[in-house]
């Protein structure tokens, strides 16, 4: 399975958990109770032509072997390819902290320094919603 499938796979499946429904129905009531007690969506500008870098980069990210990551969705301007977003949902600010704190986030975290000129986050918990990608 290709990497975008997987992370189509795992992000449907994080959401549809985290809302409390089955990934494969849809239901007309949504749920907006949450496992998701932390988040947030950063919006990052790469340097000029490194975009391409940088989304490579966060579909390297350990989050997405990490049980307390429940939401990890790369995202990107279609006018502008440089610009990147990040919308991220944990079972709490706490288990962030714990999981960033750790050397190998911190190694990560470090790689984006030569691609990333500008980095901005809003307070944003996911509550749900539907990701069919690929």
């Amino acid at each position: 399975m290709k990497r975008r499938e997987t992370f189509a796979t795992f992000f449907a499946s994080a959401v549809a958990a985290a809302v409390g429904m089955a990934p494969a129905k849809a239901s007309s009531s949504r749920k907006t109770t949450s496992a998701i007690n932390h988040g947030f969506h950063a919006r990052m500008v790469a340097q000029p032509g490194k975009g391409d870098a940088l989304v490579a980069l966060l579909f390297e990210a350990p989050v997405f072997e990490h049980h307390d990551c429940k939401v990890f969705l790369v995202s990107r301007s279609k006018a502008n390819p440089d610009v990147v977003f990040v919308t991220e949902g944990w079972v709490s600010e706490a288990a962030h902290a714990a999981f960033s704190g750790t050397d190998v986030a911190k190694s990560y975290l470090a790689r984006f320094s030569p691609l990333v000129s500008e980095w901005t986050v809003s307070d944003e918990i996911p509550l749900g919603g539907k990701a069919e990608l690929g």
